[in-house]
């Protein structure tokens, strides 16, 4: 399943289409009733997202809003419509995208993992949320990670060693720098 991401770093929008693996769970199959923006279809990545995931990218100057692609919210944002309301943008095809990724698939709802932000009481006793109640998420995340975690470098320790924003900055302006 491919998946569309816009983050902002540095000034810039960088657009991403990048490839679901196990350790990203459907949010919306997690939180079933308690999901909050039913008109949302998400994944959750638990640890990163690796750059060897990314098929495609594009780089978008200045902060936009939802207005800029012809919507009233961001939950109206898709892919097909950033790249109709800017055709002009040329896509970079990243020549370290994994394809071995392709006949992998996200992971399904993972109730044991649901987070909630002050609705914690009101569906911690509802099944199938009951059910997980023996440890603190973080077992459970732990389990769950080191059972799909290795595609993007999971060696049984949280947090992650990743690179600081400042260093995603750097790569990323060079990256535009180099005319991606």
């Amino acid at each position: 399943m491919q998946i569309w991401l816009a983050k902002r770093v540095a000034g810039y929008t960088k657009s991403n289409t990048f490839e679901a693996l196990p350790h990203m769970i459907d949010s919306d199959g997690t939180l079933l009733q308690g999901r909050r923006w039913t008109k949302e279809y998400e994944f959750s990545a638990l640890g990163c997202i690796s750059w060897a995931q990314v098929k495609s990218a594009a780089q978008v100057p200045g902060f936009k809003t939802p207005q800029d692609y012809g919507v009233l919210s961001w939950s109206g944002v898709d892919l097909e419509g950033f790249k109709k309301s800017m055709p002009e943008k040329q896509w970079f095809n990243n020549t370290d995208y994994n394809s071995t990724f392709d006949q992998i698939k996200a992971s399904p709802g993972q109730p044991q993992l649901a987070g909630w932000f002050n609705d914690r009481e009101k569906y911690k006793s509802q099944e199938p949320w009951s059910l997980n109640q023996t440890k603190p998420i973080e077992e459970y995340f732990m389990d769950f990670m080191n059972q799909v975690g290795g595609h993007v470098g999971w060696r049984g320790t949280y947090p992650l060693v990743l690179k600081t924003d400042a260093e995603y900055a750097d790569d990323f302006i060079k990256w535009i720098l180099d005319g991606y």
